[in-house]
């Protein structure tokens, strides 16, 4: 034991000698695996508290953060450039600002008083999941249903207790274990919630955001083909599917989804026109002869949530994104919201039977921007013992 402590205490001296570039390109390498699209490298991220105690200095604590919370979203430079029409340095410098939010708060909280990071860790998770601070996927949090799942909110309370106590004093050694036996026992105990047959659609069309592109009816026939074929239970369009919707594309919609499958749920993507110019951006139920409307609580930073513009898709923080259907109650994530931690534990307080997520990632295509999607979404309904479904257009 002692051999191992005093083994853990070498690797940690020549950690903690790293030059401040080097702690940021830990924290790169550290994302860059851990956030790869891959579910199973997940548990990788509990290594974050524990480089993080380590780290000598506040300065080199925030470059590790923003390591890691740049590698994790490095996919945004190509959206970024796509969707604000704008060059590679000033995506470049948007992706390392939205990073450097979180970081910020990750630094701020390191202290060399070894008894206090754990609280500080443990604060800085918090802070980070939830407004103001609104970017940043990568949270350690979202671990849970990798380590605990089917243990809901006990689980969740248990994975932040437990990655705070890996910014502890305790050996390296020790920590690594801890964390291996955990992933261990999270991959046995998993069990898969109860058969229903749920179908996420993957379609790769070339509509954006609140625009109308005259496909609209044809990605109608095209649902109402793959809703008759497939025979699931429940069905999954992307984000924006359905184009604008007022009372004529609800009649089209419901008639026709009645004539594929009258017994089928349908979910997917529209944009409700506002009063004063502009949408927003919604999902839509449709559940035997009724349409349910769940409006997004928080769309994207700067590509669709402008505060400071008129023409900004509004966001409202909180509210609910659970509807009861003949199916059960059906809570869906509008691409954004599945990587923020707080808007699904904002759905999860209502205790969906379902977990289902939109997206809309054509301004992402060749990153692994869908896959962290789907693991994150995937991680979260193994936590909380929810059958989940993603539809994306790529």
């Amino acid at each position: 034991m002692r051999t191992l402590g005093r083994y853990g205490r070498t690797i940690e001296l020549k950690l903690s000698a790293l030059c401040s570039k080097s702690w940021f390109a830990l924290g790169l390498l550290l994302a860059a695996v851990s956030w790869s699209g891959d579910i199973r490298l997940m548990p990788v991220a509990s290594l974050m508290p524990l480089l993080w105690s380590i780290a000598p200095t506040r300065p080199k604590a925030t470059l590790f953060a923003l390591g890691y919370h740049a590698g994790a979203s490095w996919s945004l430079i190509a959206g970024i450039v796509r969707v604000l029409d704008t060059g590679a340095l000033s995506a470049i410098a948007l992706w390392l600002l939205g990073s450097a939010m979180p970081a910020s708060v990750y630094g701020l909280l390191h202290s060399h008083d070894k008894k206090s990071q754990p609280v500080r860790f443990a604060l800085a998770m918090i802070f980070c999941a939830f407004p103001p601070i609104l970017t940043g996927w990568a949270n350690p949090i979202t671990i849970a249903g990798l380590w605990f799942p089917g243990f809901a909110w006990a689980g969740l309370l248990a994975t932040l207790i437990i990655l705070a106590a890996l910014a502890s004093k305790i050996d390296l050694p020790f920590k690594i274990l801890a964390i291996i036996m955990l992933t261990i026992f999270g991959a046995l105990s998993y069990r898969s919630p109860a058969a229903i047959k749920l179908t996420g659609h993957m379609t790769h069309e070339d509509y954006s955001s609140g625009g109308l592109d005259g496909h609209e009816y044809e990605r109608l026939q095209s649902a109402a083909n793959l809703v008759a074929a497939d025979r699931a239970v429940i069905h999954v369009f992307p984000e924006g599917y359905a184009g604008l919707w007022g009372r004529g594309s609800e009649i089209f919609w419901l008639d026709m989804m009645d004539q594929a499958d009258p017994h089928a749920l349908v979910v997917m993507g529209a944009f409700s026109p506002l009063p004063h110019g502009g949408y927003e951006n919604i999902a839509v139920v449709l559940d035997r002869g009724r349409a349910q409307l769940i409006k997004q609580r928080m769309p994207v930073p700067l590509g669709m949530w402008k505060p400071w513009s008129a023409a900004s898709v509004p966001a409202t923080f909180f509210r609910g994104s659970t509807v009861d259907t003949s199916k059960g109650r059906i809570a869906v994530l509008n691409c954004y919201e599945i990587v923020v931690v707080w808007t699904v534990l904002d759905t999860m307080i209502d205790h969906p039977s379902v977990l289902l997520g939109i997206g809309n990632v054509w301004w992402g295509r060749g990153t692994n921007i869908g896959l962290i999607q789907s693991e994150i979404l995937t991680a979260w309904g193994r936590l909380y013992n929810v059958p989940t479904a993603l539809s994306l257009n790529e």
